[in-house]
């Protein structure tokens, strides 16, 4: 029986932690809400509700262009994002990417909240690129990164 209060209290602490982080960024807490608050923030990123995408960029070579900001919670699953761009409603993604999706033990049956890297994907230019049917990292993304390692100049 002490399990099973044990569980409740870390539950109730999940809770809490998870309205409390509600609370910050204004919205419900999810993994996607919460990197699309941080991407905002950290690559000044107005917000649009009116719009199918997430907002556009404020400042830079990229000022006034639209942007759909996407969080993928492990890297494994950047292949099956080229979906997203067969009819592209922005002019780029911003794709917020988590860890390899390797377990770090057996009883890990969740991944972990992880920003392990940035893209910048050009939503009409680079769609084709993704018909590779490779579905290994697709290595022209490389050139796109923009955290933690900046190859791309358009973010800086």
């Amino acid at each position: 029986m002490e399990d099973l209060y044990q569980l409740a209290n870390l539950v109730q602490q999940r809770n809490q932690l998870e309205h409390a982080m509600a609370q910050l960024i204004g919205e419900p807490f999810t993994p996607a809400k919460v990197a699309e608050f941080l991407a905002r923030r950290v690559f000044g990123i107005h917000s649009d509700e009116g719009t199918p995408f997430d907002g556009y960029f404020t400042e830079g070579a990229l000022a006034g262009k639209s942007v759909a900001i996407r969080y993928l919670p492990e890297r494994g699953r950047l292949y099956s994002f080229k979906a997203s761009l067969t009819e592209p409603q922005s002019d780029y993604y911003l794709l917020m990417v988590g860890a390899d999706g390797r377990r770090k033990h057996a009883l890990q049956v969740s991944t972990a909240f992880t920003i392990d890297a940035v893209y910048l994907v050009d939503a009409r230019h680079d769609a084709p690129l993704w018909e590779t049917r490779d579905k290994a990292f697709p290595e022209w993304l490389r050139s796109r990164q923009v955290y933690p390692v900046a190859h791309c100049p358009l973010i800086t």
